[in-house]
């Protein structure tokens, strides 16, 4: 495709990539496409950048094997962001609500989903064979 719009759809509803790419809150099949991308979604672990330590936290207490290719000092780098102008913010937002929409469910999911840590890592000792001597991972 040639934009960066609806990342989130390409990944997890089955359309067109050039339905994908132009396809706004506003047409027929938004409504369609958000309720399979969210649904898929909500079967993963999840994560964003702004979170870092909490994508990280959450990713080791489920996955305790990935979690010595984490560590805190990847979650330190600095943004270069720039601000944009606010029309423009507006219309990036426009073109990209269903995006925005996906990204505040993912945001809440992961919420859910680090309150559910201590259960996590409750099940993770019970489950999860460690080396002798060592705490199991998420234990923590």
């Amino acid at each position: 495709g040639e934009g960066c719009n609806n990342e989130p759809l390409r990944l997890f509803w089955d359309g067109e990539e050039a339905m994908i790419n132009s396809l706004t809150a506003d047409d027929r099949e938004a409504a369609a496409a958000l309720n399979v991308t969210l649904s898929r979604l909500s079967r993963c672990v999840v994560g964003t950048l702004e979170r870092c330590e909490d994508t990280r936290r959450s990713i080791a207490a489920r996955f305790p094997w990935l979690a010595t290719y984490s560590s805190s000092s990847s979650c330190a780098a600095e943004s270069n962001a720039k601000s944009l102008d606010p029309a423009v913010a507006a219309e990036v937002r426009r073109q990209n609500g269903l995006e925005v929409a996906t990204y505040a469910f993912v945001d809440r999911l992961l919420d859910a989903q680090i309150g559910a840590l201590p259960e996590v890592a409750s099940w993770a000792a019970e489950h999860v064979p460690t080396p002798k001597g060592e705490a199991p991972r998420g234990s923590d």
